[in-house]
């Protein structure tokens, strides 16, 4: 922070600790992953988790997996989440 920007003597940096300990990522067998959700094993896919709501771009993700599927067919797109417009993903 201090390296980009000017600070007045009176503002503080500090750093604040998460509350708790974030574990690594377990190891897991990407074929299988991939298998478990009828995924080809060599494609590129986007994922996108979190709310399906408004204003997080959903209607935008939805475009541009309609055109993936017509000029990328090799890019698979993975919505998760829960939200008022999970019913528009699934249609």
């Amino acid at each position: 922070l201090r390296s980009h920007y000017r600070l007045r003597p009176e503002q503080k940096v500090e750093i604040l600790r998460l509350s708790t300990k974030i574990e690594p990522p377990r190891e897991i067998d990407r074929r299988e992953l991939r298998a478990r959700y009828e995924l080809p094993e060599n494609s590129v896919v986007a994922i996108f988790g979190g709310q399906i709501t408004e204003g997080r771009g959903i209607e935008q993700i939805l475009a541009a997996a309609q055109a993936a599927q017509r000029d990328a067919p090799e890019l698979h797109f993975v919505l998760c989440g829960n939200g008022r417009l999970v019913g528009l993903v699934q249609n």
